[in-house]
């Protein structure tokens, strides 16, 4: 299962492509987002699902597991006009880099995240 990809084109294409060139060739992709269909179709035995781990306790019958090698990792990124930096974009770029860090990302030495 995997969220519909109209939302993120690129990081949908990437993550299949991940899945192919590591051997993982899913019969079939349903579209979903919604956790409690998610985790309905993982119960019945009709998918998996990646994720991080969970912040809270699974649903009796679940489990997760991390996967084996190198973790898998995105980056997020924000552009703006340099002339046009203002306190607004600060306290903006403030606020994601607190959240991302309190989320468990890493700011690289560049400002991207991990």
């Amino acid at each position: 299962m995997i969220f519909p990809r109209a939302m993120a084109p690129r990081l949908y294409d990437h993550m299949l492509t991940i899945c192919r060139d590591e051997g993982f060739l899913p019969g079939s992709i349903r579209h979903a987002r919604n956790p409690n269909f998610v985790h309905g179709l993982v119960l019945a035995g009709r998918g998996i699902h990646l994720n991080e781990a969970p912040a809270t306790p699974l649903t009796d019958g679940l489990v997760w597991r991390p996967l084996e090698g190198a973790a898998l990792a995105w980056q997020t990124s924000v552009v703006w006009v340099p002339s046009r930096h203002n306190r607004a974009i600060t306290a903006f770029t403030e606020a994601v880099s607190e959240g991302l860090a309190e989320g468990g990302h890493h700011i690289t030495e560049t400002g991207a995240t991990v």
